[in-house]
Order: structure tokens, then C-alpha cells, then sequence
């Protein structure tokens, strides 16, 4: 994954997204096992989308492989989802998005 970063040929963004990081109170640290995060075209709305489904910064700290795993798209139709099947997507642990 440090490799895929070393070539990103974006440092914008990849500045965006550490500023996006700090903004939410997000330790740094989470990037080391999770480098791509960084080259996220949509984390804010991501990390808002999880924010407005009642998951915490902590959740999303212990468990960003969410951020990795789906598109904004495809973590907003999970969340719907788990509504639509009558689940709090509060009460679900984020691993299980």
C-alpha cells in the first residue's frame, strides 16, 4: 500500500484527505495499515455518511477497512440496507457493513 501511495501522482488529495483526517479528530496512525484511505476521492462524504448513521469517529478508527471495502455509493445502499431490512445501522457493528 505504501508503494500505491508513493505513486500517487495527487499530492492534493492526499493532503485534503490528511486535513479531512484531522478535521474529524481522526488519529493519523490510522493510515498505517490503511495507506489508501488517503487516495479516497470521497472520504469526507464517506466518513459523514457513517457519521449520520450513528456510527462514531471511534468506530470508524477500530474500523476503517469500511472506508476501503465501499464506494460512497455502495456504503450508502449498505447503510439503506440495513434500514430497509429493519436494522439501526447504529446498533450494527461497522464491521458487519
Amino acid at each position: 500500500e505504501l508503494s500505491d501511495l508513493i505513486n500517487l501522482e495527487d499530492k492534493e488529495l492526499v493532503e485534503k484527505n490528511v486535513n479531512i483526517l484531522n478535521s474529524f479528530n481522526i488519529n493519523l496512525d490510522i493510515v498505517s495499515d490503511n495507506v489508501n484511505i488517503l487516495s479516497d476521492t470521497e472520504l469526507e462524504e464517506k466518513i459523514n455518511a457513517i457519521i449520520d448513521a450513528g456510527k462514531s469517529i471511534d468506530d470508524i478508527y477500530f474500523n476503517p477497512s469500511v472506508i476501503r471495502k465501499y464506494s460512497l455509493e455502495e456504503l450508502i445502499n449498505a447503510i439503506n440496507l440495513l434500514k430497509e431490512n429493519g436494522l439501526d445501522p447504529k446498533k450494527v457493528p461497522l464491521m458487519a457493513y
